[in-house]
């Protein structure tokens, strides 16, 4: 489902500051996009979870260590939690003078630096943006069902492609174990 945009370029105020809206014949491409994959898992994941934590909370009481058993149901927590999450759906579009995240637009000049895709279908299907600003990590973007040859043509017109990225490790291992 296309972006709407206005027709014309308009000028709105937000907090003060002036913003400008854009035209549609900025929009180079748009599509929704999944904020991650999330996969489906059975009971027996869950279980898995569970019994890893209670044997390490065991180990932790175990050893007298509490402030560990304070850490590892909290980190249980936060997974079972993270786990049962839906992902939101974020409209993205490739325009002419940045890439553009629900209301966001990061600009090619002052926000991103480089671009590289990540696609073996079916698991792994990303654009991923590095930012110009160091401490700021790299933009992730799901392509779904686009084409990323489309988008890397698109893209190349702007900003430089990175070859020499590949999924990092932990990216690989958090796939295979479906979190």
């Amino acid at each position: 489902m296309p972006i709407k945009l206005s027709e014309k370029p308009v000028e709105s105020t937000v907090a003060g500051e002036k913003i400008q809206l854009f035209k549609k014949e900025d929009v180079l491409m748009s599509w929704e996009s999944r904020e991650f994959i999330q996969y489906d898992r059975n009971p027996a994941w869950i279980l898995v979870v569970y019994v890893l934590a209670a044997l390490t909370l065991v180990y932790a009481i175990w050893t007298m260590n509490f402030l560990f058993a304070v850490l590892v149901v909290l980190f249980t927590i936060v997974i079972v939690i993270y786990t049962q999450r839906k992902p939101n759906i974020l409209k993205v579009a490739v325009m002419k003078k940045g890439f553009k995240i629900n209301n966001t637009l990061y600009t090619y000049e002052d926000d991103l630096e480089n671009f590289w895709i990540l696609y073996n279908p079916p698991d792994l299907k990303v654009l991923n943006f590095k930012r110009r600003q160091a401490l700021l990590p790299a933009l992730v973007i799901q392509l779904e069902d686009q084409n990323p040859l489309k988008i890397r043509e698109m893209l190349l017109k702007f900003l430089p492609e990175d070859l020499t990225q590949d999924e990092s490790t932990i990216d690989k291992m958090s796939r295979k174990i479906g979190f």
